[in-house]
């Protein structure tokens, strides 16, 4: 579907309060990477996700770890919007960017299940001469439903930053998917 249709789209399927909405991306924190979360948002950021921490009551373990990793999820979304931080494809058109914040198509990873390591490859329609790539440790997916999205592919919303580029392949880490 192209731009117009989707526009067309919208304003025949959605009712005007749906149109008014807040479109914010949203992300599942199904995986996340507290380390490379505090090395994106810098210490400004963990003064937010420090006090928020604080500020939780006293909480089962399990419960208390999925709430941390709501809180660094939307601290990162908090600073990828404040710093209009593109999506892959504007950085991709654009050829200048490191990190971006979008949902993107990834193919089935089926090593999520058995590796340290698990690498999922990004659908880039229209981008024939470049290989991109999800690289990333399995150790911080903690929802079995992101694993097994991961393992059979699909749309995912990521954040990622750019890791190396050699032998046209772009080679990503993600913070939070």
């Amino acid at each position: 579907m192209d731009q117009e249709e989707q526009a067309t789209h919208l304003r025949t399927d959605f009712t005007p309060e749906q149109r008014s909405a807040d479109m914010r991306l949203t992300i599942d924190p199904g995986f996340v990477h507290h380390r490379k979360i505090q090395t994106v948002i810098g210490a400004a950021g963990m003064t937010f996700v420090d006090k928020a921490v604080d500020d939780l009551p006293a909480l089962p373990e399990g419960l208390r770890k999925q709430r941390i990793n709501h809180i660094y999820r939307e601290a990162l979304l908090t600073f990828c919007e404040v710093m209009k931080i593109r999506s892959l494809g504007e950085i991709l058109a654009a050829k200048r960017g490191t990190l971006f914040c979008s949902t993107e198509e990834l193919l089935p990873a089926s090593d999520v299940y058995h590796a340290e390591r698990a690498v999922s490859q990004i659908l880039t329609p229209g981008v024939d001469d470049l290989l991109l790539e999800l690289h990333y440790s399995t150790e911080h997916i903690s929802a079995s439903t992101t694993r097994t999205e991961l393992a059979q592919g699909g749309p995912m919303s990521v954040v990622a930053e750019l890791h190396s580029f050699r032998d046209n392949k772009l080679i990503f880490y993600p913070s939070s998917s």
